[in-house]
């Protein structure tokens, strides 16, 4: 609940240290003239430049504590990584220029940039070996952080996905290799970080060695409308290394590998369901808007029509959790078109808490939602059934639905499509064909002590190799071999990557100690649901897509006036506010295009911004 918002970041902090000290330290030396200046801001730029570049795997890193301690969502997660790139970037560049500034006022730009054969490779001090091939690496390190930049732009992640993921990660590698050669101490500052990334590394190539059951690969509507549903399997609480009392929230996300579409790109997907609705299943709902999505219809078409099962890879689960939702008396839940998906889950999951638990509902539930596309609808209508026969009166649970685009008679008369039980039933019997595919679980979840004991070991044998390697002048250098400094600092940074086995040992560990405590049994065929008829799923004589919308008193053609909706919530709210244990405020949870959550957000200011609390869900990558 903390980082919902958009985040801010001491990007600069760290320069109040450096500047001011060597400002300090040479007007009292009487030495501060302009030729002082841009050495000082040359190498204050450089430990900013560090400082930001040990957080930047941070916001980033999966099945991090970091980000669940915080509860950072994975949008402005993605947003903390781009900003302190742009600032790591930025500050290495004025490190490079301060300096550069600097050597051409004296005169000695190229006896301290250019590269030389003949210098003497151990020479401490201006103008020799050791000093300029120091440099050197340090101009590789920040050209190759400058043409990281280019190669990030979004229609490069969105249209050449595999393009963006090798330039990033082999520039990224390049970047900090020649970073460290330019200065060992580097190494210090990225360990933190850079174990728990190593955690997040081990986990997703785990996950990535055994691709995820399929219980369902279909297709709801045609054309335009049309619109994947994905249900993959997760392994029973008791039938995996994790914990039972560990389970996804709703409002997390996976990602979602599909080699024959792309062999390198990992897929961010919100998920639509809700832990408690079942143990086993997990559903995503993907609306073909890109690239990848078009293959992904394309790719499901191929595979039901040949019957063929489709190979997936999952790693999950991540981001922040949405079951803030709970903390309020009255909870606004807006969504628009596919954005609905993790109110969806919310909904999933208020609808299956009170239904298994059978608790009272004490908490005031309206639903505000937009679409176009009425196979988006139609995929929303059974959970809002369900929450209906659960408030038959309407009194806690209120829908404004409102289907913006202008549909004809034909579209309106059509048939409603159930669960395609035959193309379910193809596909379950193909996977059982797979011995490879698993249902998922998530590594490094059997208990909360086992990761504290493997964080604690991390820590601890990286920081100790660390100094090991680095004691005296280096393992490789020495005290007689002072030419093969930079090997000795390449091998430094290749023995901390190493420390990586640790936390597959720890996996590893884990995965064999469940299976000797656990006795095999021979897996249960997995079955497809029997379809329900529309009339008991949505409580009434519900054939067509226009019972359906009738049904719901959908408003076609209209979108909904978030002024006059939430005002109409807040009085609602403040006539029977008798929860002294919540937040008083009325949350409002948004997922959306942009449009909807600007119109969302002026109506909260115009009633009063004290009275919502405004939680924006995005999803950018």
């Amino acid at each position: 609940m903390l980082m919902r918002r958009k985040p801010k970041f001491p990007y600069l902090g760290v320069s109040r240290f450096t500047w001011d000290r060597r400002i300090d330290k040479a007007t009292k030396a009487g030495t501060l003239n302009t030729d002082k200046y841009w050495n000082i801001i040359g190498i204050s730029s450089a430990y900013l430049c560090i400082y930001n570049m040990s957080f930047l795997m941070l916001p980033v890193t999966r099945n991090s504590p970091w980000m669940e301690f915080f509860n950072i969502s994975y949008a402005n997660g993605v947003k903390f990584h781009r900003w302190i790139g742009f600032m790591t970037v930025i500050t290495g560049v004025v490190h490079m220029l301060g300096y550069w500034i600097y050597w051409i006022r004296l005169g000695t730009w190229q006896e301290n940039q250019l590269p030389c054969t003949s210098c003497n490779f151990t020479l401490d001090e201006p103008g020799g070996g050791y000093y300029v091939w120091f440099n050197i690496f340090g101009f590789i390190s920040v050209l190759a952080l400058v043409l990281i930049v280019p190669t990030s732009f979004p229609i490069i992640r969105r249209k050449a996905y595999e393009w963006f993921y090798i330039t990033h990660w082999v520039l990224f590698v390049i970047a900090v290799l020649f970073a460290i050669l330019h200065w060992a101490q580097i190494l210090w500052w990225i360990l933190p970080s850079g174990c728990v990334w190593f955690v997040s590394r081990a986990a997703s190539s785990w996950n990535a060695m055994t691709p995820v059951s399929v219980k369902e690969f279909t297709i709801i509507g045609e054309g335009q409308e049309e619109l994947v549903k994905l249900v993959v399997k997760r392994a029973a609480p008791g039938t995996s290394p994790s914990s039972p009392s560990y389970d996804y929230k709703p409002g997390n996300f996976l990602y979602l590998n599909i080699p024959q579409i792309s062999k390198f790109e990992w897929h961010a997907l919100t998920i639509a369901s809700s832990p408690k609705s079942s143990p086993t299943d997990v559903t995503v709902l993907i609306k073909p808007l890109g690239d990848w999505s078009k293959s992904l219809v394309q790719h499901a078409k191929d595979s039901l029509h040949d019957n063929v099962m489709p190979l997936m890879y999952m790693d999950g689960f991540y981001g922040a959790s949405l079951e803030l939702y709970e903390d309020y008396s009255t909870v606004c839940l807006v969504g628009g078109g596919i954005g609905v998906t993790p109110v969806l889950a919310i909904l999933d999951d208020l609808a299956a808490k009170l239904s298994v638990n059978g608790a009272n509902w004490t908490q005031r539930v309206i639903f505000i939602f937009a679409f176009r596309e009425l196979s988006v609808f139609q995929t929303v209508a059974p959970v809002l059934a369900r929450l209906r026969e659960l408030d038959p009166n309407r009194q806690l649970f209120r829908t404004h639905l409102f289907a913006t685009g202008t549909y004809s008679e034909d579209v309106l008369a059509k048939k409603l499509e159930t669960s395609p039980s035959k193309e379910v039933m193809d596909v379950v019997t193909v996977k059982l064909e797979s011995r490879a595919a698993h249902p998922f679980y998530e590594p490094l979840r059997s208990s909360n002590t086992l990761r504290f004991i493997m964080y604690a070991m991390l820590y601890v044998i990286a920081i100790g190799v660390l100094f090991s390697v680095r004691w005296g002048n280096g393992v490789i250098q020495g005290d007689n071999r002072w030419e093969l400094w930079p090997l000795d600092r390449a091998f430094q940074l290749a023995i901390f990557c190493m420390t990586i086995v640790v936390v597959y040992a720890f996996v590893w560990y884990e995965y064999i100690m469940f299976h000797r405590s656990h006795v095999s049994k021979e897996e249960t065929p997995p079955t497809a649901d029997t379809p329900q008829s529309n009339g008991v799923a949505f409580g009434g004589d519900v054939h067509t897509m226009g019972d359906l919308i009738h049904h719901f008193d959908v408003a076609v053609g209209e979108r909904p006036d978030m002024h006059s909706l939430l005002q109409q919530t807040l009085l609602i709210h403040k006539k029977d506010d008798s929860s002294e244990n919540l937040l008083p405020a009325v949350g409002v949870i948004v997922s959306g295009p942009p449009a909807l959550k600007m119109v969302t957000n002026e109506a909260v200011y115009n009633l009063g911004g004290g009275n919502f609390d405004v939680h924006e869900e995005e999803f950018e990558v």
